[in-house]
């Protein structure tokens, strides 16, 4: 996928899994967690901002506030391909992400094994499945 390729946010909102609503999307753009450009005063989404979207969703619906994924965008944005390894930590208000880590090319049962021996409860995510497809 070629990082010239735009999407706009209808694109976004169809593309994305778990799902988001325009609103969801409107506040990521206002917080700063997702980064479009204005073309023309319309929001376009390069293919790494449309993957962005996909593991924020997909940490939201596990129950990471927005703060704490803020925290972690920069990790985020560099991960390509591979696996993140997300780290929990219960708060008073429920999971908080410890840490995240990106693991380029590592072997799944490398991980498993890592995850192991952590005292963090653990959620692995491929990167690859939010990246968008062609034809999208």
């Amino acid at each position: 996928m070629s990082e010239l390729c735009h999407y706009t946010s209808a694109d976004l909102l169809r593309t994305v899994k778990p799902t988001i609503s325009p609103r969801q999307l409107q506040w990521w753009c206002e917080c700063g967690l997702l980064r479009p450009s204005l073309p023309g005063g319309r929001r376009e989404f390069p293919a790494d901002e449309v993957r962005v979207a996909g593991v924020i969703s997909e940490l939201r619906r596990r129950g990471a506030g927005i703060q704490s994924i803020a925290r972690h965008l920069a990790v985020l944005r560099r991960a390509e391909s591979g696996y993140l390894v997300v780290l929990w930590r219960t708060g008073k208000n429920g999971y908080r992400i410890a840490a995240i880590r990106h693991f380029p090319g590592t072997d799944e049962t490398e991980l498993v094994r890592l995850a192991r021996k952590s005292r963090y409860a653990v959620l692995l995510i491929e990167v690859e499945q939010y990246a968008p497809r062609s034809g999208s």
